[in-house]
């Protein structure tokens, strides 16, 4: 099962925004992990969606205040700083934990890239929870996330595998921070 809250030094996020609600455009994608004094982060929940800018904001500002995230990784373009500055305006205490993340070269790199995170699956946990999922037919959200990093680079879509991406390097930066942490579920902090 799932570690309850008060086990995490650390609560992270990582969003994958975009920008059209037709058939066959991108996905926004939000996922939330909770990371474990070892390092082990444990998938704590994943949305994913076809929605307008202000919704995709929405629920972004509603998942923030579900968890109170220490931090969220948000790819920073033109369109998700907007998202960023208008959730940090409608959320003065999210604006903290609400980062922008400028991909560049880094995007490739083997240690700290894409193809870095394939080294560091082996650090998350993702629990499937009820249900059926079978391979190739269940379309949630874990799926499909499973489904991408088994077809990635050569999949149809990556906006789970970026959003995971997010939320991992959010990971790193508060292991590498190796400072106290507070956390949202205990009032209290716990260091790595």
């Amino acid at each position: 099962g799932v570690p309850p809250l008060s086990q995490f030094v650390a609560l992270v996020g990582g969003v994958d925004l975009a920008v059209s609600l037709k058939e066959g455009a991108s996905w926004t994608v939000m996922v939330t992990a909770g990371v474990l004094p070892d390092g082990q982060r444990v998938l704590l929940d994943i949305w994913r969606g076809r929605l307008t800018p202000v919704t995709s904001w929405e629920k972004m500002l509603t998942t923030w205040r579900d968890f109170h995230h220490n931090q969220i990784l948000v790819e920073n373009n033109a369109y998700q700083e907007a998202a960023v500055d208008y959730l940090k305006r409608a959320e003065p205490n999210a604006a903290q934990a609400i980062q922008g993340f400028t991909t560049g070269k880094q995007k490739a790199d083997e240690q700290v890239g894409l193809p870095g995170l394939a080294g560091r699956l082996s650090l998350w946990t993702v629990p499937m929870g009820d249900g059926d999922h079978n391979e190739g037919l269940c379309r949630c959200p874990k799926c499909q996330l499973r489904a991408e990093l088994k077809a990635y680079p050569y999949g149809e879509s990556t906006d789970c595998v970026m959003a995971l991406w997010f939320a991992d390097t959010a990971a790193e930066r508060m292991i590498r921070k190796g400072t106290s942490i507070g956390t949202a579920a205990t009032g209290g902090s716990r260091t790595f």
